[in-house]
């Protein structure tokens, strides 16, 4: 009987050794499980990012452009007001027709002279004489 208790404690001492043999087992395979799901998971966000970047960058140069394009499409609809209020003055009044071609063509009424002044050089800057 003796030798029984013996045996059978050592079974159970085995039977121990191997449940916690499997348990460090199923410990290690948890632990490259959740390690390799993270590998995957920060392969495919720089696979996203890889993928979504080049678009990206590419949406805020149009963008960009798309925003120079409305600032001179301003800028073209102020010029388009601003000539059209001229056409409208040089069609209807007849002073103003006057002054714009004299400034502009240099032209005189009967009795003017034409009187254009000369270009003088900017002042120096260093503040002392030319010479």
């Amino acid at each position: 009987m003796a030798r029984t208790r013996r045996s059978s404690e050592t079974d159970e001492e085995e039977d121990e050794a191997q449940i916690l043999r499997v348990e460090s087992s199923l410990r290690r395979r948890a632990f490259l499980n959740s390690f390799i799901g993270l590998i995957v998971l920060i392969a495919a966000a720089a696979t996203g990012f890889a993928i979504v970047r080049p678009a990206w960058k590419e949406r805020e140069a149009a963008e960009a452009q798309l925003a120079a394009a409305k600032e001179l499409l301003a800028a073209k609809k102020a010029e388009a007001a601003r000539l059209g209020r001229q056409v409208t003055l040089l069609e209807t009044d007849p002073e103003y027709l006057g002054l714009y071609a004299r400034e502009k063509f240099e032209v005189a009424k009967e009795g003017e002279t034409v009187m254009k002044p000369e270009a003088t050089p900017p002042p120096n800057r260093n503040g002392g004489s030319d010479k």
